[in-house]
């Protein structure tokens, strides 16, 4: 709602599509920084359908240029080095 109040955008709460297309990539790297930086982040109102459509995009990509991965499919446990 901020940035529709504070006219950053002309989306409106109604544009649900359009507001997904256009704060996912914001939110994604807020994810990945809260990652890299070992902090907690909760994030609400995200669809789990736009989710798992970009990651299964992630991994397909992941694959096919055999790049290094971390498949998390149950509880998210892990100790990588940064």
């Amino acid at each position: 709602m901020g940035l529709i109040r504070s006219d950053y955008t002309k989306l409106t709460p109604k544009d649900d599509d359009k507001l997904i297309e256009y704060l996912w990539p914001i939110v994604r790297e807020m994810i990945k920084t809260a990652i890299e930086n070992k902090q907690n982040l909760i994030i609400e109102w995200c669809t789990m359908e736009s989710v798992l459509e970009d990651n299964a995009q992630f991994l397909k990509l992941a694959e096919k240029y055999n790049v290094k991965y971390v498949l998390i499919d149950d509880k998210y446990e892990i100790d990588i080095d940064l």
